[in-house]
């Protein structure tokens, strides 16, 4: 990871010397590279703060989730639902 971050960092290095900062091409390549480095950034401090890969990976039961509509989800069950509906 750190030797993959260099690279992305020299990259940046090129782009800056050269000052061809204007050109649309050129920004979105900044944005990629920056937001790349700025996730290694993240995944190593996760890493010495002695989180596993698995714990970063896994999707946590407290996390929100979305219907089929697109709403985030209640923790209701079917008796709820039907009651709010109408339908007893």
């Amino acid at each position: 990871m750190h030797e993959l971050r260099k690279m992305l960092c020299m990259e940046l290095d090129k782009i800056t010397k050269r000052g061809e900062i204007a050109t649309p091409q050129t920004l979105e390549i900044i944005d990629k590279l920056t937001h790349s480095i700025k996730s290694i950034d993240t995944i190593l401090a996760m890493q010495e703060a002695g989180y596993s890969n698995d714990y970063m990976r896994s999707d946590h039961s407290y996390a929100r989730h979305r219907d089929s509509m697109g709403r985030y989800a209640d923790d209701m069950d079917m008796d709820d639902y039907r009651y709010m509906r109408g339908s007893r």
